[in-house]
């Protein structure tokens, strides 16, 4: 058989397979856990979800903001960048 018809086949038998075989991936045993509990006097769970979605999603932000200063601080107090040659 040739390469790309065998990868072709192998991938459509593992898609085939994740298709059939929706109850195996479920959540992970302590998100599982977490959400089965009673939840009634304590916090809520989506809650949790919620707020570390936002924290992942802003943190590329946040790190990309963060480098952006300390290159606008060096450039204003007139110090050279690191691995930028100066002229």
């Amino acid at each position: 058989m040739k390469p790309a018809l065998t990868l072709t086949l192998v991938l459509a038998v593992v898609l085939a397979l994740m298709g059939a075989l929706p109850v195996v991936a479920e959540a992970c045993p302590s998100c599982k856990a977490g959400v089965a509990t009673d939840k009634s006097s304590g916090p809520n769970p989506v809650d949790g979800y919620f707020y570390s979605i936002i924290f992942m999603a802003s943190l590329p932000f946040v790190l990309m903001g963060f480098m952006g200063f300390i290159i606008w601080r060096a450039q204003r107090a007139g110090a050279p960048i690191d691995g930028i040659a100066s002229s």
